[in-house]
């Protein structure tokens, strides 16, 4: 299989319920039509890197804050954050504008983030592939039948 044929497979994204846990085999034939097309690659600040744990605790350290009441805070946000993952909706709305309200009436005029901004607008940038979309069809032929997955950005 050829580099393009794998990567439009590989891009297809069929949607497919979940198998069970164990081994299960595989024989198939597939068939791809269609086109992909490769964006050019970027270069990109790499704001997920340096967004740590080493990066908060020496905030906290730099802004005068114990590390018992660090930790009692890290402890306390964490929690609140914990609602966007296991709570309903409502609940995740209602933390999101808890946590909005609470960063603006800390930071009303948003120096914070400028600050933050300005600092990250001095990281090196880093290479970022491209990214890849395909358009088609995918058919799996299987004893004279075709079922047909069609995906397209």
């Amino acid at each position: 299989m050829d580099n393009k044929l794998a990567t439009a497979l590989q891009k297809a994204k069929i949607k497919t319920e979940k198998l069970p846990v164990g081994k299960h085999e595989v024989n198939g034939l597939v068939r791809i039509n269609g086109e992909i097309e490769v964006k050019e690659d970027q270069e990109v600040t790499p704001t997920a890197s340096i967004l740590s744990v080493d990066f908060l605790l020496l905030t906290l350290r730099a802004a005068g804050v114990t590390r018992e009441a660090a930790l009692n805070a890290i402890a306390d946000v964490a929690q609140d954050y914990l609602v966007d993952w296991t709570g309903s909706d409502s609940d995740k709305k209602a933390a999101k504008k808890a946590r909005k309200a609470a960063i603006e009436a800390f930071d009303p005029e948003g120096k914070g983030k400028a600050a933050f901004d300005e600092f990250k607008a001095t990281l090196p940038k880093v290479p970022r592939a491209g990214s890849v979309v395909f358009e088609g069809v995918v058919e799996e032929v299987a004893a004279g039948s075709v079922l047909r997955e069609e995906r397209s950005a």
